[in-house]
């Protein structure tokens, strides 16, 4: 990281890389917070410091950054994932209600990606709508070409806090794909 010391995007990636792909949440916050000592307008910092945050367990910090990346770059590429962010950051606050509707606008962001469907069918059912949780693993399997991936907890979040699994896997249990559901419904409904 030497070469990029002084770059505010360099480091804002390697620390979201450090973060998200090596498990490093402290010093990936601490490269995020260097990006920011440099560029207070970088919207991929605040992006990633929001993701940080999340998995930190920081949550209103992250609903912040989340913020501070639509005020900064209200058209931004990575809106659908700032959306599915913010609806992370309200799920593991406990807000479920209000997370439902930043999850989907992720959804509506992103119809091919799954960061908007697993954060969106937990918050549904631990905000007491059923039947709608059980119903966007249907709907987002018969959208999705490739039918064979599963959501596991493991895999959404580099989160330290076993709270993060464990709101996660709750939920899970309260969706289950009915009947009619087509092939691959079961595995989306996996979280």
């Amino acid at each position: 990281m030497q070469l990029g010391k002084d770059d505010a995007t360099a480091l804002a990636i390697a620390g979201f890389t450090l973060g998200h792909v090596v498990k490093e949440l402290d010093d990936g916050a601490a490269f995020l917070d260097r990006a920011w000592l440099i560029s207070r307008n970088l919207a991929v910092g605040w992006f990633a410091g929001g993701w940080i945050k999340v998995w930190l367990g920081e949550r209103d910090r992250a609903i912040e950054r989340f913020a501070q990346v639509c005020a900064v770059s209200p058209i931004d590429p990575r809106t659908g994932f700032m959306q599915a962010g913010m609806a992370n950051a309200h799920f593991f606050a406990g807000r479920y209600d209000e997370a439902v509707p930043w999850a989907k606008m992720a959804l509506r962001e992103l119809p091919h990606s799954n960061a908007g469907l697993p954060i969106a069918a937990a918050s549904c059912a631990l905000a007491g709508r059923d039947e709608k949780a059980k119903r966007l693993p249907e709907i987002r399997a018969c959208r999705r070409e490739d039918r064979q991936h599963s959501i596991a907890p493991e895999k959404l979040t580099p989160s330290r806090y076993g709270e993060t699994l464990n709101r996660l896997q709750e939920a899970a249990c309260l969706v289950r794909p009915s009947s009619s559901a087509p092939a691959g419904a079961a595995s989306l409904a996996r979280f």
